[in-house]
């Protein structure tokens, strides 16, 4: 009996052994499961995140994406530069021996003098005082839909504004707080008239003296030179832009339709295209410009077909674009010299230093700096120009 009563506390330490391994048995298989899920939830972020960053560096590859977006090309090209920059700087003695003479054949060392980067030497921005010399309230009692007098008054417009002294030859700022109600029985809302207009800050005095002197075809730097030489206020070029852009949304409709005739007449045209936000969502703002005239066009779509339809009459003409395929059903199109020049700094910055890539974007560059101010040139000049491009195309292959 003793043995026995042994044996069956042994079996039942055993089972109770046995009980204890199939509980963390149990356990370690929850947990392989749970590390399996984890794993595959692991590997599917990663994997997302690696075709997220493939796009991002595929998109930020593209030679032409801003220089604020902070791409590793951009970082790459960024270095390169400073590179050029040094050999520039130790070989400016000899290039200017080369520079002023037109005809030279020393296409690889001329007139590459290392430039100070940042804004033109003198832009300082513009900017003015903002303290108003005068208020003129416009108040409205009455509902504009109805009639009805019993109207709820709101919180008022409150905008500054610029315009022509009435006693003096000058601009002075002046607050305008434009009066809205809502009416009790349709409950419209009424605004009450006011020289403002959406979209620019000048008054119907100034932007009477915008319409009139674009419409003797002065450019946006013109009529701002106007404004700051002969009454001493400060605007930028693009707030005239702004100020024509509100004018028309009323009245020169026919003005922007003038605008594409008058660009019509030039001996060639540049078309450009870029991204442009439309109340939240992609958009895209074509512009065709001449050196005193620009057109500009707000559409939702890149597609080829908006510049065959809304610039059809100037498929005939030469345009100056870059590599879009949306501008191949022009007849006589050509390059744009930033855009080739950026594509050959990209094959060079890939290449090694002295490779035919490098040596042919130094003559590119060069060539481009050469004849990039010059206005007009001889016939023959031309012609050695020519031979020089299709020599460095022959060497690209």
């Amino acid at each position: 009996m003793g043995d026995s009563t042994l044996l069956r506390k042994e079996l039942r330490k055993i089972y109770h052994e046995i009980d204890l391994l199939r509980k963390e048995n149990a356990e370690l298989r929850s947990q392989v499961i749970q590390l399996k899920e984890e794993k595959a939830s692991m590997i599917d972020k990663y994997e997302s995140e690696i075709e997220y960053l493939v796009r991002r560096l595929n998109y930020y590859e593209n030679e032409n994406a801003p220089s604020s977006t902070g791409s590793m090309y951009n970082a790459e090209r960024k270095k390169f530069q400073k590179e050029e920059a040094l050999l520039d700087s130790e070989s400016a003695d000899n290039n200017a021996a080369n520079k002023d003479n037109p005809a030279s054949k020393n296409h690889t060392n001329m007139d590459l003098n290392s430039r100070k980067a940042g804004p033109p030497q003198g832009h300082e921005g513009i900017s003015h005082h903002n303290r108003s010399e005068y208020t003129k309230r416009y108040d409205v009692h009455r509902c504009a839909n109805c009639g009805n007098k019993h109207v709820m008054v709101l919180r008022p417009v409150v905008r500054q504004m610029y315009d022509f002294d009435g006693g003096r030859i000058s601009i002075v700022a002046g607050t305008i707080v434009v009066g809205r109600c809502k009416c009790d029985r349709c409950g419209h809302v009424t605004v009450a008239n006011s020289p403002l207009v959406a979209g620019t800050a000048l008054g119907p005095k100034a932007r009477g003296f915008v319409v009139e002197y674009f419409g003797t075809r002065a450019t946006d730097e013109t009529i701002s030179v106007y404004f700051r030489d002969m009454y001493n206020f400060e605007i930028s070029p693009n707030a005239i832009w702004n100020a024509r852009k509100a004018i028309a949304t009323h009245t020169l409709q026919k003005t922007y339709q003038n605008i594409l005739k008058y660009i019509i007449l030039a001996l060639y045209v540049h078309l450009d295209e870029t991204v442009l936000k439309i109340y939240g969502k992609r958009g895209y703002a074509w512009m065709a410009s001449i050196p005193d005239a620009t057109y500009v066009l707000v559409a939702a779509s890149r597609a080829g077909a908006i510049p065959e339809v809304h610039f059809g009459a100037l498929l005939d003409k030469p345009v100056i674009v870059d590599g879009y395929a949306g501008y191949n059903s022009f007849r006589i199109v050509q390059r744009c010299w930033v855009h080739i020049l950026r594509m050959a700094e990209k094959s060079t910055i890939k290449a090694k230093r002295g490779s035919v890539p490098y040596i042919q974007y130094r003559r590119l560059l060069c060539m481009y700096r050469r004849i990039k101010d010059m206005d007009v040139a001889p016939p023959e000049y031309c012609l050695s120009l020519q031979r020089q491009l299709c020599s460095i195309a022959d060497a690209y292959g």
